[in-house]
């Protein structure tokens, strides 16, 4: 699991290209065995490659678009030889059949009736093909923008670890840099890391491809990015300012703005994401959705505080609650840090059923995040607006949200957590 995609407040097709924004082939790791190796925009057509020495069962495995309304699924128990390739002809109804420009085999996309598809896979507004494997999870993607130019994403084939050492390391090569040595100074060791001017890639075709995002716009998201996030940290600073120091306000300014704060602290939590998609660097992704996650917790706990302060009666049963919040969300980021991904292949079937459930439920899942944060605003609203009932309505409108937020952090990460370290003390056992 990706750490763009344990936000408190998830916006899934949003938070799912960040994590795409993290798949980049300029770092040194062995990536995926299928892949997307070529595509073809006129002629409509995706290969599909597998370099490794080993075959692919491709059975459930899905191409699809960024809004998910194009989905071809593989046939069952079609195999992908190692070091083979398959083409896959998104409209072979849109063109006459040209098998001169097409690798054999090849597989038609056809519609439910049989019929063969003449609809354009790749359009001005759809310029993306996502490979997902049989669990929902994103392995490779390609995006072509207006220019006509690529950008490959290949997954990781095991999480991040080391990641600030990492980030010395490949963010040199990541940016275009040629350096031949660098070294990193500790309290305890002295890492002397050598990166060679010309490093060989596990595929070779991939050569000194870059992201083909405009460098001005990568280096002005890079700026401004941790600066929206700096807002996100003032504002729930001035929240819970606010609330210690209500009685030098009236009740009418209290409510302004507090109802502006929630504001801003949602459309800044918005706006940091969206810059980030226009970032070269993966390394410089995954440390922003990390910090990201940190201040999800930061302004909960803020949050949790000023509820503590406002409601002294209810100050333990508070404390539980967001110990109880921010240990699921520990559990999920210890989750996605061991390997649980790599291993789904061998996924019970009731971790299968989660993972395909998370990726269809957008919809859902935005709602009840959106819900818990704005359960905790509509709380800190009541005490200083008592006559109205609007408040009181609302916030019982949210509490199946928040609840059903929960549950879903919950549902996403335990079982995982659990499955795996049953996992490793059998296989210590054995």
């Amino acid at each position: 699991m990706n750490i763009a995609l344990l936000r408190r407040v998830r916006y899934p097709r949003l938070d799912r290209k960040v994590a795409r924004g993290t798949h980049q082939i300029c770092h040194q790791s062995v990536m995926q065995r299928v892949y997307i190796s070529r595509v073809d925009v006129q002629k409509q057509w995706i290969v599909i490659a597998n370099p490794t020495d080993g075959s692919v069962d491709l059975s459930g495995y899905i191409i699809t678009s960024t809004d998910g309304r194009q989905t071809f699924r593989f046939p069952r128990k079609y195999t992908l030889l190692s070091g083979d390739e398959v083409t896959v002809w998104c409209a072979p109804g849109w063109i006459a059949l040209d098998t001169d420009n097409l690798l054999q085999p090849y597989l038609f996309w056809t519609t439910e009736n049989g019929a063969l598809r003449d609809t354009p896979f790749f359009t001005s507004s759809s310029s993306e093909a996502i490979l997902l494997d049989s669990f929902m999870i994103e392995i490779a993607s390609v995006r072509i923008d207006s220019n006509g130019n690529l950008s490959f994403r290949v997954r990781h084939s095991r999480s991040i670890r080391g990641m600030f050492i990492q980030a010395m390391h490949e963010i040199p090569r990541c940016l275009g840099l040629r350096m031949k040595n660098f070294k990193v100074q500790s309290a305890h060791t002295h890492l002397r890391w050598r990166i060679l001017a010309r490093r060989v890639y596990i595929f070779s075709r991939y050569w000194n491809i870059r992201s083909d995002l405009s460098l001005w716009k990568h280096l002005s998201c890079t700026f401004l990015a941790p600066i929206l996030e700096t807002l996100r940290l003032l504002s729930i600073r001035n929240v819970w300012i606010l609330v210690h120091d209500s009685e030098r306000h009236s009740s009418g300014q209290l409510v302004f703005s507090l109802v502006l704060y929630a504001l801003v602290i949602l459309w800044v939590d918005w706006a940091a994401r969206c810059l980030c998609l226009f970032i070269k660097s993966g390394i410089l992704v995954s440390l922003l959705s990390f910090t990201s996650v940190l201040l999800d917790h930061i302004v909960n706990w803020g949050l949790f505080s000023s509820l503590a302060r406002l409601y002294p009666q209810h100050a333990t049963q508070l404390t539980r609650l967001w110990r109880l919040d921010i240990g699921i969300s520990f559990l999920n980021l210890i989750a996605s840090q061991v390997d649980v991904i790599r291993y789904r292949t061998k996924w019970p079937p009731t971790l299968v059923f989660i993972s395909r459930w998370d990726y269809r439920l957008d919809g859902f899942i935005c709602a009840n995040g959106i819900g818990r944060v704005l359960l905790s605003f509509v709380l800190l609203l009541l005490p200083f607006d008592p006559t109205s009932d609007h408040f009181r309505w609302i916030g019982f409108s949210l509490i199946p949200s928040y609840t059903l937020a929960l549950l879903v952090d919950f549902i996403r990460g335990v079982p995982g957590l659990i499955w795996w370290t049953q996992t490793r003390l059998l296989r210590k056992g054995s």
